[in-house]
């Protein structure tokens, strides 16, 4: 029964847009540009949905003493800006990934992504990378959960090899001979 300001144009921000509209007396998702990072499905359900969706607009200000009582937000390309009550506001905005101090191990580095091989191998003996920050240069990056796990796996597999020769590589409990 609230009116919900969401900030953002990613997976979170449709996400939460698209499972709090039975929710909320109102939301408003506003996004600083017209191109979205959310999957292709998201942003299609959010455009046929009765949310209103705001491009080019960012928040400027919040208004409200002791409780949010509203935002004052601005349009980019026009400088409109528009006053909106609001009770709460979700802000998914996405972060800045830094490499932090694993940019000088040694390891190559392509932009933000650590090179690695099929067995998510990177150039330093012993050392794997998996999910988003491992990229397989003859292979589509897909930033996906789903991917990281497989990769994980990938990694632990080959690590748990290199450490005990005698292992098995992908066992699979249905395969095991007793």
């Amino acid at each position: 029964g609230k009116r919900l300001l969401i900030i953002g144009g990613g997976d979170t921000a449709l996400d939460w847009a698209l499972s709090f509209r039975d929710w909320c007396k109102e939301i408003t998702l506003i996004h600083r540009r017209d191109v979205f990072r959310a999957h292709e499905s998201s942003v299609k359900e959010l455009f046929s949905s009765d949310i209103p969706v705001k491009l080019y607009w960012e928040l400027k200000e919040i208004h409200g003493k002791e409780m949010l009582e509203g935002v004052t937000i601005t349009n980019s390309k026009t400088k409109e800006e528009e006053k909106l009550k609001v009770d709460a506001i979700l802000i998914n905005i996405g972060f800045k990934a830094d490499l932090g101090p694993i940019k000088n191990w040694g390891l190559e580095i392509d932009q933000r992504n650590i090179k690695v091989n099929g067995n998510m191998e990177t150039n330093l003996e012993g050392v794997f990378a998996a999910g988003d920050i491992a990229k397989q240069s003859d292979s589509a990056k897909l930033n996906l959960i789903a991917t990281g796990f497989a990769q994980a796996a990938t990694a632990v597999a080959v690590a748990k090899k290199r450490l005990d020769p005698s292992a098995a590589m992908f066992e699979h409990s249905s395969e095991k001979q007793f």
